[in-house]
């Protein structure tokens, strides 16, 4: 390799049975949820807003009589509620303190009282009044489900949204679901299916990671999917059966807990870490796949704010690589102690903010750690470190989660390191 190149890493010899057997696992859809049909109402989202010690009000989505195999299927409707400080036993406060969907019974007659048709979804509120009866405020119907509308032509080709099949979703990311197509037409197999997630732009995503089509550090969009009308709904992208390191990791450790990382110093209450399940040699490999890539984007001068094992597909060739690449998106377990308070268009995603989540990264690699929460969040943690972990990576990773960003290391530096660590393993 030249001087300055960066490219995915050669897999050692000695790993390529056990790349092999973790890029393709026998049971592929273990962790995805099978869609069948679960009844009348399927509920897509459920959030609240805390007031003191309970929700002081919800708002609930959900689809009526949905075919779950077709995508956007069904009815729509968003139902909103407050606490009811006029009658105190009610059914909005029952959903509200349980933190519950009301009762089939209470969306029955709710949707009584308004109109709803297939393809649109109608924005709903309701209140208990003091003789029992609901009072149902019926707001403006929407498409369902919403398009959004490409700026500009992508050089990618389009699939029909009605020839796709839904078969399976992802638990933890309910707008990722597995297809296929109704004919060989435009594609065979089994793609993933990404929708807009509700809080940033798909359109502004697809433009932006067309530019990197033959990047081979990421896993870019092979077809934008489109409503009759040129509506843009999702992207599809190559299925790699491994999916994400997150689940990689949670597949060899499915029963542990999510763990607690407190600040730096102080020592952790945690029960032990699970023991390695995955061989050195291959979690060097994917560290070195994974600052490469990172690497490349700073040397693009593109800054991400995203980058956390969910993030990071392992493909069937054994290497890891990017998805959700497009920079915006931010979640705060990963994130460096600048990011604290700074919110919306405030904040911007940079290099070593990025570099702070590589460290987090790799240290949950080495340590094979699904899940973890920072307590408190946005501070250094104190990290835990198995007995197969080399000195030199554990000081890496620490220089990368330093308090001060400019302590810590450019992430070609870290792709360097990591590089000459593994080519002394050959």
């Amino acid at each position: 390799m030249s001087e300055g190149e960066i490219r995915l890493c050669t897999l050692p010899p000695t790993a390529l049975a056990d790349v092999e057997a973790l890029a393709n696992p026998r049971d592929p859809f273990s962790l995805w949820i099978s869609l069948v049909y679960r009844g009348r109402f399927s509920s897509e989202s459920v959030t609240w807003t805390m007031g003191l010690g309970s929700a002081s009000d919800g708002e609930n989505s959900f689809v009526l009589d949905a075919d779950p195999q077709v995508f956007g299927s069904g009815a729509g409707v968003t139902l909103r509620y407050e606490r009811n400080r006029d009658v105190l036993e009610c059914a909005e406060n029952t959903a509200l303190d349980k933190m519950l969907m009301p009762s089939f019974e209470v969306l029955t007659e709710i949707l009584s009282h308004i109109d709803i048709k297939p393809g649109w979804r109608r924005h709903v509120e309701f209140k208990t009044l003091p003789d029992g009866s609901l009072y149902v405020v019926q707001g403006d119907a929407e498409p369902h489900p919403k398009a959004e509308i490409l700026s500009n032509p992508v050089p990618l080709p389009s699939v029909p949204l009605s020839f796709l099949r839904t078969t399976h979703q992802l638990p933890w990311s309910p707008n990722i679901y597995l297809v296929k197509s109704v004919s060989d037409h435009p594609f065979d197999g089994v793609r993933v299916f990404k929708t807009s997630n509700g809080q940033s732009s798909l359109a502004k995503e697809v433009e932006f990671m067309v530019r990197f089509l033959d990047v081979e550090f990421f896993v870019p969009p092979s077809h934008i999917v489109v409503d009759d009308a040129g509506g843009l709904h999702g992207l599809l992208l190559d299925y790699h059966p491994a999916s994400a390191l997150r689940l990689v990791i949670h597949s060899a450790h499915p029963d542990t807990e999510p763990f607690v990382l407190p600040p730096a110093g102080v020592v952790p209450s945690d029960p032990p870490l699970p023991g390695p399940a995955i061989p050195w040699a291959v979690k060097l490999a994917w560290a070195v796949d994974i600052a490469a890539s990172l690497a490349y984007l700073h040397a693009m001068k593109i800054f991400w704010g995203d980058l956390k094992t969910d993030n990071i597909l392992l493909c069937t060739d054994g290497h890891c690589r990017l998805i959700d690449y497009c920079p915006g998106g931010r979640t705060d377990a990963w994130s460096a102690p600048e990011a604290e308070g700074i919110l919306g268009l405030r904040w911007a995603a940079t290099a070593e903010g990025d570099v702070f989540a590589l460290g987090l990264v790799l240290w949950s690699i080495a340590v094979e750690v699904e899940d973890f929460e920072r307590v408190p969040e946005f501070v250094c943690p104190q990290l835990s470190w198995d007995q197969e972990t080399p000195d030199w990576f554990q000081t890496l990773v620490l220089s990368c989660i330093e308090h001060d960003p400019a302590l810590r290391p450019s992430a070609r530096s870290v792709y360097d390191t990591l590089t000459h660590e593994l080519a002394s393993l050959e």
